[in-house]
């Protein structure tokens, strides 16, 4: 991903520059409100890209297949969960008595999508066959449980160590990065409002994550 990610980010940068060039020339010319113009529109183009590229290189991660780990019964008391990075890319997570290992070699935001995929195990228990698919992408989601705390205790392969709340007082919230990497597996509905209106935001499915690493959607009713 390290080599795709970069020469993407790259050729973006060139072609940055090369169009910042012209638009010098445009202003140098007394044409400001077609260079605000033209600058908007180069960054919805470049968004469009990096954020095509950074999908389907997330989609190819991670190296082996997941499997869900939390369900109900966890989520009826605080939980802890442990993550441990057993070498460079590799870590094991442990949900009270069951574990599970992810490789995430040469992905360059391991964390974050550990994290992604830990707060999309909690979403799953109450979006499963109960809300529209659209709260598994939601920055912000309450869950239907009085004062639950989930929190990571992770520790990384130097020793170091730190705790992360992914459900505070039963709120869980996700950052940008984390929230892109959920969406990965459908950025190809997030291109189309009607697509995105029809089956992210209305349809309630069936979803775990056999089904979210395949990209489907299967509707409930």
């Amino acid at each position: 991903m390290k080599k795709i990610f970069i020469l993407g980010v790259a050729t973006q940068v060139c072609f940055i520059c090369l169009v910042l060039s012209i638009f010098f020339v445009i202003v140098s010319n007394g044409e400001k409100y077609v260079f605000f113009v033209l600058i908007s529109l180069l960054f919805c183009i470049l968004y469009v890209i990096w954020y095509t590229i950074f999908c389907k290189t997330t989609r190819c991660y991670p190296k082996n297949e997941l499997k869900d780990i939390i369900n109900e019964k966890d989520l009826h008391n605080n939980l802890l969960i442990q993550v441990n990075e057993k070498h460079k890319g590799c870590f094991e997570i442990i949900v009270n008595n069951k574990s599970i290992v992810i490789d995430l070699d040469d992905y360059i935001f391991r964390y974050d999508y550990i994290v992604s995929y830990l707060i999309r195990q909690v979403r799953y228990v109450y979006i499963n066959k109960q809300r529209p698919i659209k709260y598994l992408f939601s920055v912000n989601f309450r869950l239907p449980i009085k004062n639950l705390n989930v929190v990571l205790s992770i520790t990384k392969f130097n020793g170091n160590f730190k705790n992360i709340y992914i459900v505070k007082k039963s709120k869980s919230k996700i950052s940008f990065l984390q929230n892109i990497i959920n969406k990965s597996k459908y950025y190809r509905y997030f291109y189309s409002n009607w697509s995105q209106s029809q089956y992210i935001n209305k349809k309630i499915c069936i979803i775990n994550e056999k089904i979210y690493q395949n990209g489907d959607l299967k509707h409930y009713k």
